[in-house]
């Protein structure tokens, strides 16, 4: 008898875990496979979107070893939050992960702070001024990538990259991981344009914003080719892993 279950990427700080669920959430399978963070310089901390991509790769196959594909019903991400990575029209990385425990923007961090007060930019976001989110991130490299900014289409997190790979379909976000970019309004659950004019940041190229349980893209003959995944499956854009955690603690 058929046992539909929904399969699950979590790209963490330190591996990918793949896990299939039942509907009522029962696991049937998890399985982790690591890459590693970079260290190049003193506060800054970086990883590789192409290691992450073969890590959930091998992730997705080990776990259809013991689960029939055809039984999948969905594909669904998440992932660690306030990174950037700048990708291009077709997705691809252009620069490494500068993941969440990176503390590289002091510098630009301190001029957002002289831009708008404390207070009027938590009333706008809902959050503080800090290096570890993607706002100071995409100012950064701006000053020290030009050539790199220039040639980015987005800015995404891991997730996000993942699912653009996994579906063909790049350049977007969930509501949950752009709350902590610190450059979204969160009365209009849209980008804070003014802000990113302030910052010099072009808005063209934050990404498009999805809602986390919007299953219009599918996985794609290629991705489906690599992992073993029926081509055409519903994939969700999903959420942050910190507010997957918190749904799930509810």
């Amino acid at each position: 008898m058929k046992q539909a279950y929904i399969l699950t990427l979590d790209a963490g700080t330190t591996g990918v875990k793949c896990a299939a669920f039942l509907r009522d959430g029962t696991p049937l399978r998890v399985h982790t496979e690591a890459y590693p963070t970079r260290y190049p310089r003193p506060g800054w901390a970086q990883q590789r979107p192409s290691e992450q991509l073969e890590a959930s790769v091998r992730a997705i196959r080990q776990t259809l070893s013991v689960l029939p594909a055809k039984d999948a019903e969905a594909l669904v991400f998440t992932g660690t939050m306030n990174g950037m990575i700048p990708v291009d029209e077709k997705g691809e990385a252009l620069y490494d992960n500068i993941i969440h425990s990176d503390i590289r923007t002091a510098e630009q961090v301190a001029r957002i702070r002289a831009l708008m007060p404390e207070r009027a930019y938590y009333l706008l976001t809902g959050g503080r001024v800090s290096e570890h989110s993607g706002l100071p991130k995409y100012m950064w490299l701006k000053e020290h990538e030009p050539d790199i900014y220039r040639r980015a289409a987005h800015f995404v997190n891991i997730k996000d990259y993942l699912y653009g790979q996994a579906t063909g379909r790049p350049g977007g976000t969930d509501l949950t991981d752009a709350s902590l970019c610190g450059c979204a309004d969160m009365h209009t659950k849209d980008w804070a344009f003014d802000l990113l004019r302030e910052c010099d940041v072009d808005r063209e190229k934050m990404p498009e914003l999805r809602p986390s349980a919007d299953v219009s893209g599918k996985v794609s003959a290629e991705f489906s080719r690599l992992t073993g995944l029926p081509e055409g499956l519903p994939a969700a854009v999903g959420a942050g892993d910190g507010a997957c955690a918190a749904h799930g603690a509810r």
